[in-house]
């Protein structure tokens, strides 16, 4: 029982980081073509403002949301939430920040690494999870513990 509840959130996991993901590749690739558009170049290099579009968006799409609401549009939409091993609750600031910072592995390499790392971690954490101590949890679990433990006060 416990193996398939496991396999609920690694799923869950990638199906949100799929949706968030490609809502950002959606935008950069938006973004960079209005700006090949307006600067007349049609060169296949990343530029300056490129980059900067994307961190902008993985900023504001990514990091952002899970920041300040524990989930991203694909978390939401799956409904997961990360939260803080500490005390359960939402992350700091630097917890996500250091949960993201190494988001480049998981694009890169497709995702591959983390669902391997996940499947071995037992609490189903990626590398940049166990960097900030943090996981991804199921919204009707939490929910559930809120209820319980409301009850009993």
């Amino acid at each position: 029982m416990t193996e398939n509840k496991n396999s609920s959130v690694i799923g869950k996991r990638v199906l949100a980081a799929l949706i968030d993901y490609f809502i950002v590749y959606v935008l950069f690739i938006l973004g960079s073509f209005i700006y090949l558009l307006i600067s007349g170049a049609f060169a296949f290099k990343i530029k300056l403002f490129e980059l900067m579009l994307l961190i902008f968006l993985w900023f504001f799409i990514i990091v952002l949301p899970e920041y300040n609401f524990g989930v991203t549009l694909g978390k939401k939409i799956v409904g997961i939430r990360t939260i803080s091993l500490k005390d359960k609750k939402q992350l700091t600031f630097i917890q996500t920040l250091k949960r993201r910072i190494l988001d480049p592995i998981d694009v890169f390499m497709l995702g591959i690494i983390s669902i391997i790392v996940m499947s071995k971690s037992a609490q189903h954490q990626r590398f940049g999870d166990k960097f900030a101590k943090t996981t991804v949890v199921n919204k009707k679990i939490i929910a559930k513990k809120i209820n319980n433990s409301d009850r009993q006060n």
